[in-house]
């Protein structure tokens, strides 16, 4: 949220973006983390080593990021559901790498008052899930950062280069590929795992049942059992 110091700064971003990612891979040891907002088979796929070779960090702002971090008492927040979940304690182990003055986070009752607080400017950064149908990548692109749709997606929904960038996407692979650097090199929307689903069935009829409008299941995955 660049609503809230020391977030504001891009170079900010990046480091907490890559300092989160490191402390969710040593939680989850059996995980690839990723950084692409499409999957390996989807256009405009990179892996997260192809990304990050394409932000441009000098080790003079990184260390300038790095003091920011060390004088700031960030303000974040978690659903008590989530209280023991990987995110809430990769959040932590990232704010601890970075020598953040010591927070208590709130705890949210409702993932509704969670969205509401970082949206308002309250909290620093907010998780969730979303997907994509393997049919039409660009529609749902283009669904997900539908201006005023999503409130707590307002800063990347009211930036004019990156709404002409999900215009262009039919435009082939290349087009994919600009829009996903773009969102990894702003960090304001930071990938950093891809869950996957399989459905089987016994005959055809049953697959009508399944909802096709959404990742899981996606139509590939869906496969039946003789």
């Amino acid at each position: 949220n660049k609503d809230v110091p020391p977030f504001g700064d891009k170079v900010c971003r990046q480091v907490f973006a890559e300092r989160f990612r490191n402390a969710f891979q040593n939680l989850t040891k059996e995980r690839t983390v990723e950084g692409s907002i499409f999957t390996k088979i989807l256009p405009g796929y990179e892996t997260l080593d192809v990304m990050q070779t394409a932000i441009k960090m000098s080790d003079g702002d990184a260390m300038k990021c790095k003091a920011k971090f060390a004088r700031a008492e960030i303000p974040w927040a978690f659903v008590e559901a989530d209280r023991e979940s990987t995110f809430v304690k990769a959040v932590s182990e990232t704010l601890k790498s970075l020598g953040t003055k010591s927070s208590n986070p709130k705890v949210m009752k409702t993932r509704k008052d969670f969205a509401e607080a970082y949206s308002d400017g309250k909290i620093a950064f907010f998780n969730a899930g979303s997907g994509f149908w393997a049919l039409d990548p660009a529609g749902d692109a283009r669904m997900l950062f539908t201006p005023n749709l999503h409130r707590p997606l307002k800063q990347l929904t009211s930036d004019s280069k990156f709404q002409q960038l999900l215009a262009n996407l039919d435009n082939g692979a290349n087009s994919f590929k600009s829009a996903n650097e773009y969102l990894f090199q702003e960090s304001l929307f930071n990938v950093y795992g891809h869950q996957r689903r399989f459905f089987a069935v016994k005959n055809d009829s049953q697959v009508h049942l399944l909802n096709f409008a959404i990742t899981s299941p996606a139509p590939w995955q869906v496969f039946k059992v003789h």
